[in-house]
């Protein structure tokens, strides 16, 4: 089973992704959409996951490769801030990527299940 997360370095992320390794298939491909791919390395080493790829989270065409079955998006920004900087911010990452996601998911003919998480403060 093909397997895409966003936020796999966040904290719900981090949790999640221990009991998915524990629980599932050793047979699983992962990737991993991230802000950050090198703290994404640093948390899944590909020396010690080599079921692992970690890409860019605007790296669509990556996904549309892979051509996921499942797809666990975490991916959120969460903030105590209100002031008018943050909302760019705040509409990009928990709107504008969940439908670019969904968007590119249109074109994977395994894509057979949408789990969205999301997290507020």
């Amino acid at each position: 089973m093909k397997i895409v997360m966003t936020g796999a370095t966040g904290f719900v992320g981090m949790n999640l992704m221990p009991l998915l390794l524990k629980e599932t298939d050793a047979n699983n491909e992962y990737l991993t959409l991230n802000r950050d791919v090198e703290k994404a390395n640093r948390l899944y080493p590909i020396k010690q996951y080599s079921n692992f790829t970690h890409v860019s989270t605007l790296d669509f065409q990556s996904l549309k490769d892979f051509n996921p079955d499942i797809v666990i998006h975490l991916a959120t920004l969460s903030t105590s801030r209100n002031d008018s900087e943050i909302v760019h911010p705040l509409l990009e990452t928990n709107i504008e990527l969940g439908v670019k996601l969904l968007n590119a998911l249109q074109e994977c003919s395994n894509f057979k299940l949408f789990v969205n998480v999301g997290t507020f403060a």
